[in-house]
């Protein structure tokens, strides 16, 4: 396992010629302590000051810290993803600070609940 920081930003559409503000969309999610294995030294405050500097932008942000399990991190997910759902000319962004790990040829964000064994 490895400490990852993924940033995955994308544009759901253009805005047209009007003058509305776009709507922005944030997942921030950092991973400090975990169970089974040594704790990250700065993967929280990354996170944590990634999400100040979103909300300075004019980001609406979802933040999770520390999940204990695949569900938090899924929920988190799924609320972030309804916030951009039917909205064209939305902004979305998401920020992982924590261990990642790959098998078998996919990713995973790690919860600090798994037993990478």
């Amino acid at each position: 396992m490895r400490a990852v920081f993924i940033i995955f930003f994308f544009s759901c559409g253009i805005l047209s010629g009007q003058d509305l503000k776009p709507e922005k969309y944030a997942l921030v999610v950092g991973v400090r302590t975990y169970k089974f294995v040594p704790p990250l030294q700065n993967s929280l405050n990354d996170a944590m000051d990634m999400s100040a500097v979103l909300k300075s932008k004019g980001f609406s942000v979802i933040e999770l810290y520390d999940p204990a399990n695949k569900r938090v991190i899924q929920e988190a997910v799924k609320r972030y993803f309804d916030l951009l759902r039917n909205k064209p000319s939305a902004t979305g962004m998401v920020f992982y600070s924590g261990h990642g790990m790959q098998v078998d040829g996919v990713n995973y964000l790690v919860p600090t609940q798994a037993n990478p064994q």
